[in-house]
């Protein structure tokens, strides 16, 4: 979760430098970096690295020969900027994508480019726009190497000079090391090369110095070009050398040529090998790499520098600031201790759902193994569905995790640290539905309202309430009763029916919640009408800008645990004996990222919130237009002194997430 935050942060400051016209040439590297890094975090992707004109491209368009026009040889100047090929199922034929910052915003564009814009789409990749975060190609699922969605490799620019910090070339790297695996291409003539041999082995120390204590290191496959009408012996001499001068085993070296066919069966050798170093979905984004801390530590230090020295032109003492500072302050502690505390009760209460689940997994297994296995799998070999065993094995698993427990389970986190919150906001004062009135009255406050202050400690827990309550109302996989066009009249009955069964102190936080989302709540709050009606807007989004920002992040899906068959990977090429390994590890990545996705919800969920009170607070105070540009850059600093400050910690202690 820190990494994903920390690239957020990032992304707001470099909106603050744009509008205040700082050079990006000084800074978008950083920028392009955590986007590329967050965004391929989406994917399963391996990454394809090695020098310049060593055959990685060569080796993508042999494995997507549906995606060549996009991945046309190079000429000259290489690219200067990671490709993904992702394969995806809602697509019908192969397209280039170019992401796009909008300078200004934290918003970005997606442009599409068919085949009739190739010229413009390597001139893309060989150019300098700084505003450009990611290229990708798209390819049908049916059409694709791993033919499994979500998943795919991501080419990386050629890597030719050791030790320079060259801006490209340490995002290849740092996306290397962050990748699930890794295909570094050579040829004899690279291993016979002494600086190229030397680049060589410079990205393979990076994946190798890339584990911790807990979690291995990159794996990696020696992908050897050049070896197409090549005889079977001189193939062998040169995979022996490569064994030798690379430390690599023979069944991690792969020789490969320009065609499929030459050498013989290489693309299934290929796919074998790569199968193999596949980790588990848990190992995705844990690198401890000193690379990464030197971003961390050294150029978003750069970044908020920049940042700072705008600032320090700025007049920002009067009152008003000063009081506005320091009440967003007072929400920043209140939700630093909430969220820290529900990471605590998340990570407590399902590793005892883990634990229960392991169980009932065992059990199904030991049921459906041996002989049974062998049967169904021989029926689906017939039946041309050679996927139907992992079909079966992740309904095992879904039905071992329990996902409407899981469900229930979030909804009972959020709500017992929001409890807890709530009541350590007040201290030794008993929670009432009057320590939320002033939270109704934003605009009515000046600085130094001391009432107000004490108030804002509750805001943070009050907007998790308002997730937790909206999580009863959801499937298990996090869709809200009332989207989707359901009827608006069963969304009232069921939300009346919910409200009437919960306590004052949750009425008060909702109807509080709402009113905040730019909503009146009036009457009686004991009447459950009274905070239907405005809940119900709510889901429907007729609501204002503040209201809809809200509603996006109370109601944003949030499944228990769903397994699909990207999940799988390498599943499909293990013997049966290693049947009970895969089946343990799948479950326990439904753990991991079922946690880290109700984290990652709740950041958002308070995120959205503090920006919501900070713009009813720029107003309250009457900022002027300078002393509200000021706050928002005050406030990007912040976020982004605090995101960093939290990932230099985790590195430091090894656990990257």
């Amino acid at each position: 979760m820190a990494l994903p935050a920390l690239a957020d942060a990032v992304t707001r400051l470099g909106c603050q430098l744009d509008i205040y016209q700082v050079d990006d040439k000084s800074w978008s590297h950083v920028l392009r970096t955590f986007s590329t890094v967050k965004m391929l975090g989406a994917y399963r992707i391996v990454a394809v690295a090695g020098g310049q004109g060593a055959g990685k491209t060569t080796l993508l368009r042999s494995l997507y020969p549906a995606a060549s026009p996009w991945l046309a040889p190079n000429e000259g100047r290489g690219e200067k900027i990671p490709v993904a090929v992702v394969e995806l199922n809602d697509i019908r034929k192969p397209r280039g994508i170019i992401v796009r910052r909008i300078p200004g915003s934290i918003e970005t564009q997606s442009e599409v480019y068919p085949v009739g814009r190739l010229d413009n789409w390597q001139n893309v990749l060989r150019g300098e726009d700084h505003r450009v975060l990611m290229v990708r190609i798209e390819v049908p699922r049916s059409q694709g190497f791993w033919q499994v969605a979500q998943t795919g490799f991501v080419l990386l620019p050629g890597f030719d000079r050791i030790g320079a910090h060259v801006d490209w070339q340490m995002l290849m790297r740092i996306v290397l090391v962050t990748s699930q695996a890794a295909i570094v291409v050579t040829d004899e003539k690279r291993m016979a090369g002494a600086a190229q041999l030397q680049v060589m082995e410079q990205l393979l120390q990076d994946v190798r110095t890339a584990g911790s204590t807990d979690v291995a290191p990159v794996e990696v496959v020696i992908a050897l070009n050049r070896c197409d009408n090549r005889s079977a012996e001189d193939i062998q001499v040169a995979v022996g050398r490569a064994r030798a001068l690379l430390s690599v085993s023979d069944r991690r070296i792969v020789p490969f040529g320009a065609r499929p066919e030459s050498p013989p069966g290489w693309p299934s050798a290929f796919r074998e090998a790569v199968f193999e170093i596949l980790p588990d979905a848990g190992h995705t984004g844990r690198q401890k790499v000193e690379l990464l801390r030197s971003l961390v530590r050294d150029d978003v230090a750069d970044l908020i520098g920049l940042a700072k020295a705008v600032r320090d032109r700025m007049d920002l003492e009067s009152t008003e600031h000063r009081e506005f500072d320091r009440t967003i302050q007072e929400y920043d502690d209140s939700a630093a201790r909430l969220l820290d505390s529900l990471n605590t009760e998340l990570a407590n209460r399902f590793n005892k759902h883990f634990r229960s689940a392991v169980g009932r997994l065992d059990k199904e297994l030991r049921e459906t193994g041996g002989w049974n296995e062998f049967w169904q799998r021989g029926k689906g070999f017939v039946s041309f569905q050679p996927t139907d065993k992992d079909r079966r094995l992740i309904e095992l698993i879904e039905g071992a995790w329990d996902r409407p427990g899981a469900q229930a389970l979030q909804r009972e986190c959020l709500e017992e640290a929001v409890r807890a919150a709530a009541q350590n906001s007040v201290g030794r004062r008993e929670l009432s539905v009057e320590l939320f009135q002033p939270l109704t009255r934003l605009d009515r406050f000046s600085p130094g309202d001391g009432s107000y202050l004490k108030s804002i400690r509750l805001l943070p827990a009050v907007s998790l309430a308002a997730r937790a309550f909206m999580g009863r109302l959801a499937d298990p996989d996090g869709k809200i009763l009332g989207q989707d066009g359901n009827a608006p009249g069963v969304s009232i009955s069921r939300l009346e029916s919910e409200i009437s069964q919960a306590d004052d102190i949750t009425k008060a936080m909702l109807a509080t919640a709402v009113t905040i989302g730019g909503l009146d709540v009036v009457e009686d709050l004991a009447v459950p009408g009274i905070l239907a009606r405005p809940l119900a807007k709510l889901m429907a989004g007729h609501l204002p800008l503040s209201g809809l920002m809200l509603a996006h992040a109370w109601a944003a899906p949030v499944a228990a645990g769903a397994l699909t068959l990207g999940a799988l990977g390498r599943m499909g090429n293990k013997a049966m004996r290693e049947r009970e390994g895969i089946a343990h590890t799948l479950l326990k990545n439904v753990q991991v990222e079922t946690v880290e996705q109700v984290g990652s919800t709740a950041d958002e969920v308070v995120r959205q919130t503090r920006d919501i009170l900070a713009s009813q607070l720029r107003d309250a105070f009457r900022l002027d237009d300078a002393q509200a540009r000021a706050a928002v850059l005050v406030q990007a600093i912040r976020d982004t002194e605090n995101a960093r400050e939290r990932m230099m910690g985790i590195l430091n202690d090894g656990d990257v997430a």
